[in-house]
């Protein structure tokens, strides 16, 4: 009789633990997710001039997954660059982009997964270029519209249950850009680039925090 008042609480303490609810990580449907991502590339150059690269994004987003796998978003993009060499050579850029993206899951209900995105983006931005031409200051500006269709992969790892690590590295792309010009003589011009490109590299790494809502 003793033995078994005295092993009553300690099965009702086991059964208790193990009917605690164990994490659930990943993702269902209906779920929604907030997310923010950074880039940050800084690089140099040497040939007959030193050149000096530095270029900053960070992308907002929001996203709901209308089944267990994939992922409806829409997101924003502010991004800032500089380039310069050692004979008095400068470009800066600052731009503004918002896109929409899909991202398909492969195992959404896992603590790590892989994913596919395919997205699309609008972006403006302002260009300006400074050199000295026979000791003379010249400035050139543009004012860019473009248009990007990228495809890009992705991992994510979940720390907790609802707040993950998320990355998103290089995008196979194609770009159209139309540019409004102005050279140092005051001359505008209009021109269009359109550009299809393949980035794998870390200098395109998108890395940041998602937290599922």
């Amino acid at each position: 009789m003793k033995t078994t008042i005295f092993l009553l609480p300690i099965l009702f303490v086991f059964s208790i633990t193990y009917a605690q609810k164990e994490p659930e990580y990943g993702f269902n449907k209906g779920d929604f997710f907030v997310s923010g991502t950074v880039n940050y590339n800084n690089a140099k150059y040497k040939s007959n001039d030193s050149i000096t690269q530095n270029r900053f994004a960070i992308e907002p987003e929001f996203g709901y997954f209308i089944n267990q796998n994939l992922a409806l978003g829409t997101r924003l993009n502010f991004s800032t660059s500089r380039s310069e060499n050692s004979r008095d050579f400068e470009t800066k850029e600052n731009g503004i982009g918002v896109g929409i993206f899909g991202k398909y899951f492969f195992t959404p209900q896992k603590r790590f997964s892989v994913y596919g995105e395919v997205s699309a983006m609008y972006r403006t931005s302002e260009y300006e270029q400074k050199s000295f031409f026979e000791d003379q200051l010249e400035i050139r500006t543009s004012d860019n519209d473009s248009y990007t269709i990228a495809i890009s992969p992705g991992v994510q790892f979940f720390v907790s249950e609802n707040l993950a690590l998320t990355s998103r590295i290089g995008n196979i792309s194609y770009t159209s850009a139309e540019n409004e010009n102005i050279d140092p003589d005051g001359e505008k011009f209009t021109s269009e680039n359109n550009q299809f490109s393949v980035n794998l590299g870390l200098d395109n790494l998108y890395f940041g925090v998602l937290y599922r809502i």
